[in-house]
């Protein structure tokens, strides 16, 4: 900065240039983090809804036990399955 005989403040060109260039970046640096912090909320807002509607929807005791014994003959099926496939496959070769 230089003050001539009119006594006028003159700010160099690069100083103005630098300066701006540091306030556009801090709030482009602000602007990021503030999404981020938000899009952080938003997930967790999320999960915590998600929860809630997951302990709504717990299953009663006769319902698991039912499902399980699906789940239990089921692989007994495919148990059968394979072992009668196995024993095609000895019996073709």
């Amino acid at each position: 900065m230089t003050v001539d005989k009119r006594e006028q403040i003159q700010v160099p060109v690069w100083l103005i240039s630098a300066i701006l260039s540091l306030l556009i970046t801090g709030f482009s640096t602000w602007g990021i983090i503030s999404a981020k912090s938000a899009t952080l909320e938003l997930r967790a807002t999320h999960s915590e809804n998600n929860i809630e509607n997951l302990r709504k929807e717990k299953a009663s005791v006769d319902q698991f036990n039912m499902l399980y014994d699906k789940l239990n003959a089921i692989q007994q099926g495919i148990g059968s399955v394979n072992s009668k496939l196995d024993e095609h496959i000895k019996n073709s070769q």
